[in-house]
């Protein structure tokens, strides 16, 4: 929403009126940053459908619950 309004606001970090072409370069990155943006959200999102998660990462309540990890038995990881 913020590289929407970005775009279509008359304050811009280039302006295109005294450079022409050039000052649509910055909306030009802000429209492919948004894009790019999105895009990992969506691949994110299916990555964790796939996986058999819900959007918040957690396992849906029909399957069964996994135990956690458990640490390895001896120094559990201190180091000296």
């Amino acid at each position: 929403m913020a590289s929407l309004a970005y775009v279509v606001s008359p304050v811009d970090a280039v302006p295109e009126i005294p450079l022409g072409p050039i000052g649509l370069v910055d909306d030009l990155m802000v429209i492919i940053a948004a894009v790019v943006y999105v895009r990992g959200l969506i691949a994110a999102r299916r990555d964790l459908g796939q996986a058999g998660l819900d959007h918040s990462g957690h396992a849906p309540r029909d399957l069964p619950r996994q135990p956690p990890p458990r640490l390895p038995r001896g120094r559990r990881g201190i180091r000296r």
